[in-house]
């Protein structure tokens, strides 16, 4: 039975750090499948969903790596914000034999602020990584917003989605 690894993530954008976890992460499970947040219960400037899901399918070009729209169908049954603990209870009930692990940065080692945490630690198989420093969506944001360079920290076809529909604030010329 295939490994696979589930990587959430609100991906606002995606950054070469998300890349080069999921590249690690392909060390160790057969397949990866990216779920961009649809509704964050943290975050409240997300950039339109299907932009998002566009800009992961831009930076990863592996059939190892799958992009899911998990999590805007679960929001579509519950109209209300999307927890992890949503997404185990959405694939424990329709993908029961699906033998998957949650994978998490070094930053959430602990789960603090989890919904549900106990259950999560208890009842679910997880994968933490090390986090990438210095590479963060929010300072690819804050980048863009001072209308500073983000070369390096995301790949050229984000950087061109990002140009093409304006996101983040003006990006000027800079690349």
């Amino acid at each position: 039975m295939s490994k696979i690894g589930i990587f959430g993530s609100a991906f606002n954008p995606p950054t070469n750090a998300h890349k080069m976890l999921v590249d690690e992460s392909l060390k160790y499970f057969d397949k990866v499948i990216l779920l961009p947040s649809y509704s964050h219960p943290n975050k409240n400037n997300l950039v339109e969903y299907n932009l998002r899901v566009e800009m992961l399918n831009a930076l990863f070009d592996d059939n190892r790596v799958e992009i899911s729209t998990i999590e805007k169908e679960i929001y579509s049954k519950k109209n209300d914000t999307v927890y992890t603990i949503d997404l185990i209870e959405y694939l424990d009930r329709y993908h029961s034999n699906l033998n998957y692990y949650l994978i998490f940065g070094s930053d959430n080692k602990d789960l603090i602020g989890f919904n549900r945490r106990n259950y999560i630690i208890n009842n679910t198989r997880l994968y933490f990584l090390d986090e990438v420093k210095g590479i963060r969506s929010s300072k690819i944001r804050k980048n863009l917003k001072s209308k500073k360079s983000i070369s390096g920290l995301t790949s050229d076809s984000v950087i061109n989605i990002i140009k093409k529909y304006k996101l983040y604030g003006d990006l000027n010329e800079n690349k």
